[in-house]
Formats: C-alpha cells, structure tokens, sequence
C-alpha cells in the first residue's frame, strides 16, 4: 500500500457532462445518427493568442499533416456547426441548467457570463475552436476525506465524433457537435485515489439531480489532473468509468514513481543529453526474416540508455512504450535494443546494428522500418522523449486504458489558446434570475437517499443505488402506482443493466419497457425476468404478450404440487437413499419442469412440504 501523502500525490478532476437541452447556438437536436447526407473537408490551422503565442499543443497536432473530414445530418447539423453562420442565442435551458448546478454547490455565480473560443485544432471541431463561457466560481465538493474546493463552473460545446481515420485524413461525424456541456473543474487538492473517485461520484450526482443530463455510455467523461512530488501534472483524459478513476491515479503515480527513478539513474549514468544521429540501416535487413520490415530501416543509438527501454513504468507498459507512443504520431511502431532479438530479427542483425551505430554495451537504440522522411520523423519524435527522460515526467495529456495504464496523446495544452467569443452578447445573471433559481432547486443525491428511506421504509443502501442508477422517478411510480415489492424493483433493474450489454438490447435504459413490465409484474416470477425483458424491448408488446412467447403459463398451487410429485415419483430411489439431504438434488430437476412458471420461494416451500410428507 503506497504512502500518498508521503509521495505528496496531488489530483484534479475536470468533470464533462452532456446536457439532454438540444445543441448550445442553434436549434438543432444532440440526438446521435449514423447516416449522413453532406460531408465537408478541412485542415486546420493554429491561430495566436492576443499575446501573440501559438499553442504548443495546437503547434504539435498541426505538424502532423491530417485532414478532416466532417459528415453531416440535414436533421441533425445546419450551417452554425458546418462553421458557415453565425451562432444563434445561448440555448436557455441549458444556461439554467447551469445556474442551478452552480448553487447546488454552493458557487458564487458571475455577474455576466462571457463566451471564449478555445483554440482546438485535432479536427474535433470544425471551426478550430470551441466556445466556453465562465458560469460561477469558488464551488464545494464533500467526500469522507475532506472538502474540495470548485475553482471554476463552465459552459461549453462538446465535439464531434470520431468515426475513423483512412491514412492522414480523420473522418468526424458532427451530430454531437454543440451539445452543451458543463464542466466542473476542482482543486488539486485530492491526496487519495480514492478520494477522487468518491468527489467524481458526488458532482455527478449532482447535476444529475437537474434531470437535464444526458444518460449513456459516453455522456459523462472525466479528466484527471495527477501529479506528485517532484513529477509533473499529468492530465488523463477522458475517464467514462468512475471504477477506472481510482485505478488510473494509482498506475499513474506508479509510472511517475518509476520516471524519476529512471531519470536518477540517467543522472547517476552521466547522461548529459541525447544525439539524434539517424542512420539508414536498410543493408542490414536486406535478407531479413522480418515479415515487418518490408523496406528501409533507420536508426538511432541512444548513448548511456542501455537497459533503460526495458524498464517497467507501468504494469506491461516499459519505457519503450513511451518512446513508441511519441512515434505513433508517424508510425505504427518501433523496434527497441530491449527487446531484440525478436520478431523475426536475429542476433547477427542486432549486432550489426550495434556495429553500425556505434552503439556500446552502455547505449540502447531504436529502429524504425519505414521511408526515410517517415522515418525521420518518429525518430526525432522519440528522441525528443528521450530527452525528457532527463527531467523526468514530462507534462502530457494522456489516454485512459481499460486496464487503468494510460497512453500518450499530446503535449499537454498551455494557457495561449483563449481569446474572446465576439459573435455572442453576453448574458446579465442579475439577482431576480438567481432567486428564481434559488426557489426552484432540486434536491441534492443526499436528500433523495433519505426522502426515499423515510417514506417507502427501505434500506438506505437501496436507496442509494436507486439514486446511482438515475432511477429515483421510476422507483416512485413502482410504489405508488404499481405496488411492486422494492427488492424486485432492484432485481429489475440489476436485470436491465446486465441485459443492456447484450446485442441489440438498448444500452440507454428504456423507462416504458420497464413500466411495461411494472404492469404485470405480479405475473413474472424471478427466474422469467430476462426471458420477459427481452420480449418486450424485441415485441414492443404486454407482459402477456411476452409469457405467451415463451410458453410461460400461470400456475396454481395444485398444478406446482402435481409437477412436484411427478418428480418424487421419478427421483423414489434417490429419496429412499438419503431420505431429508435428498432436497437440494431435486430442486433443480423441479425448477427445470416448471419453466420459472413459479417462483424459487414458492417452489422450494412446496416441494419441502412433499418431500417431508413422504417421509413421514
């Protein structure tokens, strides 16, 4: 168990949550649609600042050469997010929206909110800037570790989508394109892993409580902003899963942790700087058993690296990796001394690499096989990492991993990428507006816990997942107007969630399926929920409907115990032998005749009562 607070381990959350309010300057829906009928291709191009500074990161993405390709909807994109008309007014609901998730923490709301563009030129926007505007500040987030101050509320655009990339062209579908965003944006002040995953649950519930928020995979992502003592801030971007918050803050102090021990030992090494000397290799490879290598092959010695690229970071992610994340920008990979001879490369050829580079038992290289401006380029690009192996973490943006590991992406952005929005009038919050809000806020999660404690009598912890899953409505309509027992109302739910994964089963949860089921639920026996969800999300049709689908009849008391004794009848030999013990081994084949026809309770009270008869 590592010690954070000795490690001086410091994190920042930027949470980032689609609102269901339709697109932010036009009127356009945020709905997501996979046909296009228009299409628009663009390169984009960095802007200065007012002060004359050009973005590092916008720098670095322009390098690469991409262009973009934006698909478009006529349903669903007009000419304000294809960047060929002005943006219309701020959509009002979702600055109210805004309003009342700023007081809900307890934010000091600005006097006047100011649109900015935010220089974005990695294709995700069509203008090459997103628009954001200052809401409120100074905002409160509660966790069991302590408080955690919310320096900024925003409201901005979300991006387009990526589809796919063909070569140096990235293909964008732009339905998403404009969909307000809120981002809430803490403190560094998070010292535990845990902490921030606690602070990330309890800011989404609370804008979910606005019950504007969109639902699904996708519509709630989080940045985590990491750092330790003597490392560097490492953004990750991008976090979907609040389970993979606390996981990607522990490998990323384990990779911080192993940098600095690595760059200690280039310092201990006398490694000054790094030479990037590119040699062309091709002779070597000319009979190579390598089906990667199908052309040139260039190289690089790294001087006083030898060992170094091997070096775990990560769990399954070495140094290596790094160098190759920084060349992906060019090519698909690269080879490394540490791990040849492999993939077909024999010993020979890495000692006649060795030889050619000059390479000692000290020094570690990298090859590429590519074209030699391909090539030039990813080897620079690694010995640009190699350098700032050095210093140690250099400061990044980077992706999250299902496992928790994280990627390069780019530089992390620099503060010379706002400048003014002069297309939009700002909007006056004078206090009559902020009392109307005041007036009419939702609850918070922590209300709701109780409220649905205290007046339906069930367990807190019930409650609480009722409120997780967002389905504080449905429950209510479950006791007032369906009398569904709360434990099969969870059971419903838990059966949902497991069946969204599944093909064609809604990911998003469909609330008239499950009041649809909530109708008949006193038809359905435990064991028949999946059958009978499945039907009605495939059908669109009644409980009825769905029983009658899969052979799933009512049955009597008398029909349960006939089934039940044809059982015994059938199984005489295994009661003779072990007479009471005999009732786990006949419950299955019981089970199994009625067809979840009957519940698991009913059928095990029965069947005990006729095997005791029996007995007796």
């Amino acid at each position: 168990m590592r010690d954070y607070a000795a490690l001086g381990l410091r994190v920042g959350l930027e949470i980032h949550a689609q609102l269901d309010t339709g697109k932010l300057f036009c009127h356009c829906p945020s709905d997501l649609v996979d046909t296009h009928d228009a299409a628009i291709i663009r390169r984009l191009r960095p802007t200065m600042s007012e002060l004359g500074e050009i973005d590092p990161a916008a720098r670095e993405e322009f390098k690469k050469g991409v262009m973009h390709e934006y698909r478009a909807s006529l349903g669903h994109a007009c000419l304000v997010y294809a960047d060929e008309e002005p943006p219309h007014d701020p959509n009002p609901e979702a600055v109210h929206t805004l309003l009342q998730i700023a007081l809900l923490l307890d934010a000091v709301v600005v006097d006047s909110i100011h649109f900015m563009r935010k220089i974005v030129i990695d294709g995700s926007n069509v203008s090459g800037f997103q628009r954001t505007a200052l809401v409120a500040l100074d905002g409160v987030a509660h966790s069991a570790y302590g408080t955690v101050r919310i320096p900024t509320i925003c409201l901005e655009e979300d991006a387009a989508r990526l589809v796919e990339t063909k070569g140096q062209t990235r293909v964008w579908n732009i339905d998403r394109l404009g969909t307000p965003l809120v981002e809430i944006a803490t403190d560094p002040s998070m010292h535990h892993p845990r902490q921030a995953r606690d602070v990330a649950l309890f800011l989404g519930q609370a804008m979910k409580a606005t019950r504007r928020l969109k639902r699904g995979i996708g519509t709630i992502r989080q940045d985590v902003n990491i750092s330790i003592a003597g490392g560097a801030r490492v953004e990750v971007k991008g976090v979907q899963e609040l389970a993979l918050i606390e996981d990607c803050v522990e490998r990323e102090v384990e990779r911080q942790v192993a940098l600095l021990s690595l760059r200690d030992e280039l310092v201990k090494r006398g490694v000054g700087g790094v030479a990037c000397d590119i040699v062309d290799l091709s002779d070597l490879f000319s009979g190579t058993a390598c089906s990667i290598i199908k052309g040139g092959v260039f190289g690089m010695r790294l001087a006083g690296f030898g060992g170094l690229p091997g070096r775990e970071v990560q769990p399954g992610r070495r140094f290596g990796t790094e160098l190759a994340d920084y060349a992906k920008a060019y090519v698909r990979g690269i080879f490394h001394s540490d791990e040849l001879p492999r993939y077909g490369i024999t010993q020979a050829e890495v000692d006649a690499v060795r030889e050619r580079l000059g390479a000692g038992p000290s020094d570690a290289f990298v090859l590429v096989a590519e074209k030699k401006g391909v090539a030039k380029k990813a080897l620079e690009a690694v010995a640009y990492r190699a350098r700032l192996a050095l210093e140690g973490v250099p400061n990044e943006t980077r992706r999250p991993l299902p496992d928790g590991n994280t990627q390069f992406m780019r530089p992390l952005p620099g503060k010379s990428r706002m400048y003014p929005e002069t297309d939009v009038y700002p909007i006056r919050v004078t206090p009559e507006r902020l009392a109307a809000v005041r007036a009419s806020l939702p609850e918070l999660p922590a209300e709701t816990v109780r409220r649905l404690a205290d007046t339906y009598g069930i367990a807190t912890e019930t409650a609480e997942r009722i409120v997780d899953w967002d389905a504080e409505e449905l429950f209510v309509r479950s006791q007032e107007t369906y009398a569904m027992p709360p434990n099969r109302v969870l059971r419903l739910l838990e059966t949902y969630a497991m069946l969204s994964k599944e093909p064609g089963m809604p990911a998003e949860r469909p609330d008239e399926v499950l009041e649809r089921f909530m109708e008949g639920h006193e038809k359905v026996t435990v064991e028949a929920y999946e059958g009978v969800l499945r039907e009605l999300v495939r059908t669109g049709g009644s409980v009825d409907d769905a029983l009658s689908a899969l052979g799933i009849s009512s049955v009597s008391e008398d029909d349960i115990r006939a089934a039940i004794r044809g059982v015994l009848d059938a199984n005489a030999a295994v009661i003779a032998e072990r007479g009471a013990e005999a009732f786990k081994p006949l419950m299955g084949p019981v089970m199994a005749s009625l067809r979840g026809k009957c519940d698991g309770k009913t059928i095990s009270a029965l069947l005990r009562e006729e095997l005791d008869a029996r007995l007796s």
